[in-house]
């Protein structure tokens, strides 16, 4: 009785652990078998295994390459774009500065030109820029006086010198206000007398019967006949026996840059 306790108390021994090292040596010796047979075997197994996950790389690497060549591509054609824009704005301003001097030359030709013996003076402070509707005027040389007229282009007459510096002009607009100016008008040479308003605009009030037309002129009276002003509109009523004439000068007084002097 003591003997077959003490056998069957005698510890198992783990028959699930055995099992696993003899199947592992088994799968060992498979491989190595496999190998020394066929060695082709496992270069099949690793190619069936590497080729889908190379295809993979390459369609992705493929895609990215793609998507950078698009992004890259892009920021090219904005950066070209932008440059091109910016030629061309270049090219714009540099061409309205050419106008500008073709206008400016045929002006200066008109004005050196004209038959009234005098100087060409550069506009420095335009009408807007100087009180009392007045613009000064760099003179090339000394000589200049207080009282000689001075016309715009296209010969209008526009005002007179009040005021001599070393080398500058003041002149006064015959548009100043309240400023009175004789003149001739053009059609019926009937003499006016035109009254300044301001900012290059004149007033007239003549006899309701004398016939002006919208196409009329005012002269500046002399030897040679320099244009003063055109009609712009003119104003009456019924029970009224005169009419209220608005002229102003056929040109913009704010944009002027050039003018001439007359000896006269």
């Amino acid at each position: 009785m003591k003997m077959n306790s003490l056998i069957k108390s005698k510890p198992r021994k783990n028959i699930g652990a055995r099992r696993a090292f003899v199947l592992a040596i088994i799968f060992i010796m498979t491989v190595l078998l496999v190998s020394r047979l066929s060695p082709a075997f496992f270069g099949n197994i690793v190619e069936s295994i590497s080729i889908p996950l190379w295809r993979a790389k390459t369609a992705v690497y493929n895609s990215f390459s793609k998507t950078f060549s698009f992004l890259s591509t892009k920021d090219s054609l904005i950066t070209e774009n932008e440059r091109l824009r910016e030629e061309i704005t270049e090219a714009n301003v540099a061409l309205l500065h050419y106008d500008d001097l073709i206008r400016e030359n045929t002006l200066l030709k008109n004005l050196a030109t004209s038959t009234a013996d005098g100087i060409t003076g550069r506009v420095i402070s335009r009408a807007d820029q100087a009180p009392f509707d007045t613009f000064v005027v760099e003179l090339p040389y000394r000589g200049a006086a207080v009282g000689q007229k001075v016309v715009g282009s296209n010969l209008v007459m526009l005002g007179e010198i009040i005021e001599v510096n070393e080398r500058t002009a003041r002149v006064e607009l015959y548009s100043s206000a309240n400023v009175q100016t004789e003149s001739v008008l053009s059609q019926l040479s009937v003499p006016l007398t035109l009254v300044g308003r301001g900012g290059g605009n004149f007033t007239v009030t003549v006899p309701k019967g004398l016939q002006i037309d919208s196409d009329d002129f005012a002269l500046y009276p002399g030897i040679r006949s320099y244009i003063l002003a055109t009609v712009d509109s003119i104003e009456e009523t019924e029970a009224d026996s005169f009419k209220t004439v608005y002229l102003s000068y056929p040109l913009n007084i704010f944009e002027l840059k050039w003018v001439r002097i007359l000896n006269e």
